[in-house]
């Protein structure tokens, strides 16, 4: 029992010890100089334990700070939405895209816009089932536009639009970037940051029913 009391004495004495180390650095003085962190002090002004205490605190808290920091800044894979899901998130919505093109022909228009004025970001792949996903460059936007026909099934005869396809994900590899001029396309796969689209479609929404009524 001795010992053991003994050895508890150790380790009380080492960490005193310690604490009071710790918060004499001048960080950890300076931030003593917070109303709280006063107070306290003034109640024991000479017990090193309760100073020390506050000090490791600091410690702790500082350590913590800066575990945080360096996680929230490590790179983060970016999660996109297949131009047709953000299509279908729209239709969802309340913008009713079948039949008639002018509610997709205005949606284009405003997401081709605002990518050109790099409001929000538009990837596509440089070929045909290409792994990598590439930020469009804004300028790209200045002679292309969104080859929105591919990624909808269309009325061949009237041209009006019926519905989104049967396989998405196979049919979002045709929707791509095509040049207003010769009508080649440069991009394909069209994707956007989700994120970003979903906060961009909460905007375009909410301003599209407000001028229905």
């Amino acid at each position: 029992m001795r010992a053991l009391l003994g050895w508890w004495r150790s380790i009380i004495g080492g960490g005193v010890w310690l604490l009071d180390w710790a918060a004499r650095i001048e960080w950890v003085q300076q931030k003593a100089s917070q109303k709280w962190v006063a107070e306290v002090l003034e109640l024991f002004p000479d017990n090193p334990l309760i100073f020390g205490a506050i000090g490791l605190g600091f410690v702790l808290w500082d350590v913590q700070s800066r575990q945080k920091q360096r996680e929230s800044s490590a790179p983060q894979s970016i999660e996109r939405i297949s131009i047709i899901e953000f299509f279908r998130e729209a239709h969802r919505r309340g913008v009713y895209l079948f039949d008639d093109s002018r509610a997709i022909r205005e949606l284009c228009n405003r997401l081709k816009q605002d990518a050109a004025d790099e409001v929000l970001v538009i990837w596509g792949k440089a070929r045909h089932h290409s792994g990598t996903f590439l930020h469009i460059p804004h300028k790209t936007w200045q002679e292309y536009a969104i080859d929105w026909p591919s990624a909808f099934e269309l009325d061949h005869s009237s041209g009006a639009i019926k519905g989104f396809p049967k396989e998405p994900e196979d049919a979002n590899f045709y929707v791509g970037a095509r040049n207003t001029v010769n009508s080649s396309k440069a991009y394909f796969d069209l994707s956007l940051t989700k994120s970003e689209a979903m906060a961009w479609l909460d905007r375009y929404c909410r301003e599209f029913l407000e001028r229905q009524v």
